[in-house]
């Protein structure tokens, strides 16, 4: 390039990225001549000029994932569970490999732990997953690799952020630094510091103190309730009272005289208050059984409610071992989506605390050993489950003619995750029930009017419009 004096110009250099990952340019620019005059060593040194950039380069396309749950007893290709589409792409396939049914409850793990929690009914859920991981290590492969150290400090800074949503009576608001009072989600909190504290978190037994005093103070008038969901909060909040030490008999007694008027969900945490510290067991599980009927229309808010992870909640808590025990479990198993979990942060929170305690409580213990040959061969070779080394887990690369076939021996659970890159083309529509997102692209002329993006060049003034388009319905979106 030559140059006249003070003058500049720009260079483009075509660029094409064949990976995904941290790119790293070095530009370096030198004299090779200077008009009439000389070039020393030293004056080109002085001219010359040197800079490097790093940027990450993304893959172009939306990266498709699927997670499948595979029971595992019998000769069969994993890939056979697995959308064709996405063994069309490049990426990884990973499988966890556990001998409990349990593995299952990975993706409620996966969506409390990745979830922008903030509120406080979200950041007491989000906690769900560190105090599982003890109870669910020998289950849950994720689980088997958390460093002890990781495990404290989440609880910690999970216990520090609903302190700072504890107001001066010990009740809680919504969001830090607000001054308002949420009555329903107090007890779930205060339920969370609890369970914090009890993992060897850091709370402050003022804090404990002042929660049981509010708790209390919010359970004058329950005789007079007549809605079934503040009934159902008023349950709960008997059980975390006992939980905290300060257990409320004569309450107790009000709403066994209105165990028509409670929800299944009532009838539970009613059950786990007469349970605490072994007070009264057969009254704890006569509630569970009783025949008596739900007498009012539930009038709670939540789309999703958490009704069968509180009764395995209780049952596991009360029987272990009883029929109703396992029978709440495979309901609750069978009614995930299919992402794998409960939908919502309130619903995922209830179902892990149920699942940990149910793994924590149950005695049947997997003794033996289980295997499975895998063709093509893992790197770690057969996989081998055993009271030693419960999990296990390995990744793969997508690739052409992909077989993942698995002879086992004995009955085992696979979680198979995938994530794909599919092809670089245009995207076609979408439509889900009514639902749909549509991008435009269009090029911003001189003149400021617009064109359809076609072909795109360096320097081009891009507008993207997304059009979302809803189903006639009552269903709301945020």
């Amino acid at each position: 390039m030559t140059l006249n004096a003070g003058a500049s110009a720009t260079l483009s250099f075509p660029v094409t990225a064949e990976s995904t990952g941290t790119s790293t340019f070095s530009w370096k620019a030198v004299p090779v001549s200077l008009g009439n005059g000389q070039l020393s060593p030293g004056l080109t040194r002085s001219l010359s000029d040197a800079v490097e950039e790093t940027f990450e380069v993304h893959y172009p396309m939306p990266i498709i994932r699927q997670v499948k749950f595979v029971k595992v007893d019998k000769a069969q290709n994993l890939l056979d569970h697995i959308d064709p589409d996405l063994l069309a792409g490049t990426g990884d396939i990973t499988l966890e490999f556990s001998r409990s049914p349990l593995t299952e409850i990975s993706g409620s793990v996966d969506y409390l732990l990745h979830y922008p929690h903030g509120c406080v009914e979200q950041t007491t859920s989000s906690l769900m997953p560190w105090f599982a991981v003890e109870p669910l290590r020998t289950v849950i492969p994720a689980f088997a690799k958390v460093p002890e150290a990781k495990r404290k400090t989440a609880i910690q800074k999970g216990a520090d952020r609903l302190l700072s949503m504890q107001l001066p009576d010990g009740s809680f608001t919504y969001w830090p630094g607000r001054s308002d009072r949420v009555d329903w989600a107090s007890a779930y909190a205060g339920l969370g510091l609890i369970l914090a504290k009890e993992n060897g978190a850091h709370v402050p037994q003022s804090a404990i103190d002042q929660l049981a005093k509010h708790l209390t103070e919010s359970l004058r008038g329950i005789a007079d309730v007549k809605s079934p969901s503040f009934l159902e909060n008023q349950a709960r909040t008997l059980w975390v009272l006992a939980l905290a030490g300060s257990p409320q008999p004569s309450y107790q007694s009000v709403l066994l005289d209105r165990i028509a008027d409670l929800s299944p969900a009532g009838r539970a945490f009613l059950a786990l208050a007469y349970n605490v510290g072994g007070g009264n067991p057969a009254m704890a599980k006569s509630i569970l059984t009783s025949k008596v009927p739900f007498r009012l229309k539930y009038d709670g808010w939540m789309r999703w409610n958490a009704d069968d992870s509180i009764r395995l909640l209780a049952w596991s808590t009360i029987d272990p071992q009883a029929k109703e025990t396992t029978a709440a479990l495979d309901r609750m198993i069978h009614e995930r989506n299919p992402y794998g979990h409960w939908n919502t942060t309130w619903a995922n929170g209830w179902g892990l605390l149920a699942m940990s305690t149910y793994a924590r409580n149950d005695k049947a213990a997997l003794s033996g050993d289980w295997t499975a040959e895998m063709h093509p061969a893992l790197s770690s070779g057969t996989v081998t489950l055993n009271p030693e080394n419960p999990t296990a887990s390995a990744t793969v690369r997508i690739t052409p003619d992909l077989k993942l076939d698995i002879n086992p021996k004995g009955t085992g659970y696979v979680r198979i995750k995938v994530a794909s890159k599919p092809r670089i083309e245009p995207l076609q529509p979408v439509a889900t029930n009514g639902l749909s997102v549509d991008r435009l692209y269009e090029r911003i002329k001189a003149d400021g009017s617009a064109e359809i993006l076609t072909e795109p060049k360096v320097g081009d003034l891009i507008r993207v419009s997304l059009r979302v388009t809803l189903p006639n319905d009552d269903t709301k979106y945020l």
